[in-house]
């Protein structure tokens, strides 16, 4: 018995629909607007790219500068004193810390290459 009443039911339901013209209207709508998202994100992607290339080019210069001045540098680090308490268990590597300070500033300028390049090339889109 319910499953009469289920059909008739189903029989009975005439669901609206709305003309081809209204469904196709909205159809190329919503495709204009997937268009314009994959443009966005391909525009968003080239400008990803170019920043990123910067941003090792830079990097790489940094580097290659500091390596080349390291014997300078490491003589310039050499005749300062550290005005750090004696501790004989713990000594310091000064070629070490030289090391470590010049790669944190490359990694620091190719950061910001790569922010300044990206910021730039947003702006140059919105105008």
């Amino acid at each position: 018995m319910d499953e009469d009443k289920i059909k008739d039911l189903f029989q009975n339901f005439q669901p609206e629909l709305s003309s081809d013209t209204l469904f196709l209207a909205g159809l190329k709508k919503h495709m204009e607007a997937v268009e314009l998202v994959k443009r966005h994100a391909a525009a968003a992607r080239r400008r990803n790219r170019i920043a990123v290339a910067v941003a090792a080019l830079s990097g790489f210069v940094t580097g290659v500068i500091f390596t080349l001045l390291m014997q300078l540098l490491g003589d310039r680090a050499a005749s300062i004193e550290f005005s750090l308490p004696s501790i004989p268990a713990f000594s310091f590597d000064r070629q070490i810390i030289a090391w470590t300070i010049m790669a944190a500033l490359s990694v620091t300028m190719a950061i910001n290459a790569y922010e300044i390049t990206l910021s730039r090339l947003s702006a140059k889109k919105t105008i």
